[in-house]
């Protein structure tokens, strides 16, 4: 999201495409996205009985410092500080639930407080997606080599920014050994030519907001016209959809998920449903 150093778009996999920095004029438009799309999702996505860690030392002081480093002009103070506690003993996966959650909710926090301007959070939260990026490998395939016949495209909607949310859903299926490709839509004609060049079980699509559902709900009719396999899954999730449960329909997607976590198992299951109707 918007801070010192420009954007990055994200085609597929890890590997980061410079795009041009935020304009002055779309900082408003940023920090009403953070304030309403990124923290909800984040709170949406990690209520404590999401998970179940072994008993660990608490974070509690760790997460104040941590969010200070998150703060700092240059994204490596806010890394090394991440990877000190990794050396201290802590698991990749816990500090994503039980650091960067926290970190992130913090700094909306401030904002709202007047504590921290629009820049510093925003630029905290770049730092934050920075380090998911840096560890994600880690943490999501849990030893599994990426399965080329589970494929699945994660996108966000076009004039979407929020990537953070999307970043931890990514996580959760590379996790379970999915081979994870994700984009920002600059125009929905682009899914359509994503689905024409790849086969992909599923694509799973993250909004904040849907302005014209109806539209939506056509555009993704043609991408199932278009997509090299004929029985593609669509998944949604977001803010969008958990405001609005019956959104998830209206568009015509077949799964709607509030979470990573669930989204990953809502598709196992769908898919193994559709298998077993095959052969039956």
């Amino acid at each position: 999201m918007g801070s010192s150093k420009s954007a990055t778009k994200f085609v597929s996999g890890l590997d980061p495409v410079p795009t041009a920095p935020t304009p002055v004029e779309d900082r408003p438009a940023l920090a009403q996205l953070i304030e309403k799309h990124v923290i909800p999702r984040l709170i949406d996505d990690h209520q404590p009985d999401s998970c179940a860690f072994p008993a660990i030392p608490a974070l509690d002081d760790d997460v104040a410092a941590f969010t200070d480093a998150t703060l700092a002009l240059q994204a490596s103070v806010a890394l090394d500080h991440f990877n000190e506690l990794i050396e201290r003993g802590f698991a990749v996966d816990v500090l994503f639930e039980r650091l960067l959650v926290p970190a992130a909710l913090r700094l909306g926090e401030m904002w709202e407080r007047d504590v921290r301007d629009f820049l510093e959070v925003a630029r905290g939260m770049d730092h934050i997606q920075q380090i998911i990026l840096a560890h994600s490998s880690t943490f999501c395939t849990g030893g599994k080599i990426a399965d080329t016949s589970h494929r699945i495209l994660l996108i966000t909607l076009p004039q979407e920014r929020h990537r953070l949310g999307l970043c931890l859903v990514r996580a959760d299926f590379w996790r379970e050994g999915w081979d994870v490709c994700c984009g920002e839509l600059q125009f929905m004609n682009d899914l359509d030519k994503m689905v024409k060049r790849t086969h992909y079980d599923a694509v799973g699509i993250s909004a904040g907001r849907v302005g014209d559902a109806a539209m939506l709900a056509r555009s993704l009719a043609r991408v199932r016209t278009s997509s090299l396999n004929p029985h593609l899954v669509i998944l949604a999730g977001g803010y969008a959809f958990q405001r609005d449960p019956q959104l998830s329909s209206t568009i015509g997607a077949d799964i709607s998920a509030t979470t990573g976590r669930e989204a990953v198992e809502k598709l196992r299951q769908w898919l193994q449903s559709r298998s077993a109707t095959r052969t039956n």
